[in-house]
């Protein structure tokens, strides 16, 4: 399975590529202090940075999310977060010998925690990743996350276009629908199921007998109600030649699928003409998209296409730079966007790399088209470069950045909010077309591109 998602979710954001090692904060001198807990156990404090515990990723978290998260966040939120974060995580400890627990506190507020850590029966590196993960989970937005190594390792595969699984693109589908602004559709329930948009050609699922439209509800027998989208992707993806057993609901019927897993491409656009119509469906914003872009509208332009319809259909975003590459294809020259935090506003200028720029265009667009296909959108529409056709987007203005964790994991917070040229941010409402249609996947490309050219004006 692939990550493909209506909230540009874990793997296929509006990323800024790559990922930085922020420093955990390192005192000259470390300050100790000795304490008894109120169940008579030895407890020592620490400043953050002594590289003494591997608690010490809870210290690397914190200081991530102070120096880089988009909005201010209290130390007590974090504790009281990360304190939760420890409920679920092992039992009492037997006895109260051997050396005191050492636990190094982000800020005194954690003192609380480093009580409840130093009364559990659990690995060191088990308890800071709960805490870690709940803190990211309870106080941040749902487009951060924490990945430990193994998932991690994941998201790079995707990144990379090249992937194991079952080949089969999903999207969250909230029922009933979100009102503005809310887009907390990241855990599976009755209301926010994962469902199966398109499968792979000739891939396993499809080969299996998966179909679009497909509702996603269990994995090897379990039910996924209550997981991650993350979580149920980890759980879907695996090693070439292992097998994974889902169960989807189908128009009301359950069925089973025992797959295969196997290496897939994760297919990044296609296209193709249509009488003198270019017709370019971009998939998702992987790193090397805007030469895929590049070598296609190439393509289409040497067999004599003369107008263009790029569908955003179901994208749900991906790499900040290919994305300005991309829209520099069809633009002259301006800003694309901006991106805002509270410490900087950075703008997006057109790049002198266009091959498209005076070709009419439409793009298509639906509410799963996230991130940077609204920023594509947007940019297209304001500019007066093509005409938007199709359903409002699904309303995504931030940009997240990745920092790798000394324990080989990652953070993906977001850093920043991204406006238009002309300063609008279409959080929560997304892109709203200029000609409002309905357009079901199952059209077929020829369709597609009449209905394109008859509403658009090609």
């Amino acid at each position: 399975m692939v990550g493909v998602r209506k909230l540009a979710a874990s793997c296929l954001v509006l990323l800024l590529a790559g990922g930085c090692l922020a420093p955990v904060n390192s005192p000259s001198s470390t300050t100790t202090t000795v304490v008894t807990t109120a169940d008579g156990r030895d407890l020592t404090l620490i400043d953050c940075g002594s590289g003494k515990t591997d608690l010490d990723l809870v210290c690397e978290g914190y200081h991530l999310i102070q120096n880089n998260y988009v909005d201010p966040i209290e130390d007590q939120v974090l504790a009281d977060a990360a304190l939760h974060g420890l409920e679920s995580i092992g039992g009492p400890a037997a006895t109260s010998d051997g050396d005191p627990f050492v636990c190094p506190m982000p800020s005194q507020e954690f003192r609380e925690a480093c009580e409840k850590a130093s009364g559990l029966e659990a690995a060191e590196a088990d308890m800071a990743e709960a805490m870690l993960a709940s803190m990211v989970i309870e106080v941040l937005d749902p487009n951060s996350a924490y990945f430990d190594p193994v998932a991690l390792e994941q998201l790079r595969e995707e990144d990379s276009g090249h992937v194991e699984g079952i080949g089969a693109l999903v999207a969250t589908d909230e029922d009933p629908e979100p009102e503005a602004g809310d887009d907390s559709c990241t855990v599976i329930s009755e209301e926010c199921r994962l469902v199966v948009t398109s499968t792979i050609p000739d891939g396993p699922a499809e080969r299996a007998g998966v179909e679009a439209e497909d509702v996603i509800v269990a994995v090897d027998g379990e039910s996924i109600d209550g997981l991650s989208v993350d979580l149920v992707t980890s759980k879907v993806r695996g090693p070439a030649g292992t097998t994974v057993e889902i169960t989807v609901d189908r128009e009301g019927s359950e069925l089973d699928f025992e797959i295969e897993r196997a290496a897939v491409d994760i297919p990044i656009l296609d296209s193709e003409v249509v009488g003198d119509v270019g017709y370019l469906r971009l998939n998702v914003f992987l790193e090397q998209a805007d030469r895929a872009v590049e070598n296609a509208l190439g393509g289409l332009l040497a067999d004599g296409a003369n107008s263009l319809v790029l569908d955003l259909r179901d994208n749900p975003g991906g790499s900040l730079e290919a994305t300005v590459n991309i829209v520099s294809e069809f633009l002259e020259d301006g800003v694309i966007l901006r991106t805002q935090s509270p410490g900087s506003d950075t703008p997006y200028h057109v790049r002198e790399r266009g091959i498209a720029r005076e070709i009419p265009m439409v793009v298509l667009v639906n509410g799963s088209s996230a991130s940077a296909s609204e920023v594509t959108a947007a940019a297209l529409q304001e500019a007066g470069r093509a005409m938007i056709v199709g359903e409002p987007t699904y309303g995504k203005n931030t940009v997240q950045q990745r920092f790798n964790l000394q324990n080989g994991g990652a953070l993906k917070l977001t850093t920043a909010r991204w406006v238009t040229a002309e300063g609008n941010s279409f959080g929560g409402t997304g892109v709203i077309p200029d000609i409002a249609a309905d357009l079901p996947n199952d059209l077929s490309v020829a369709d597609l591109v009449a209905e394109a050219v008859k509403l658009g004006g090609l």
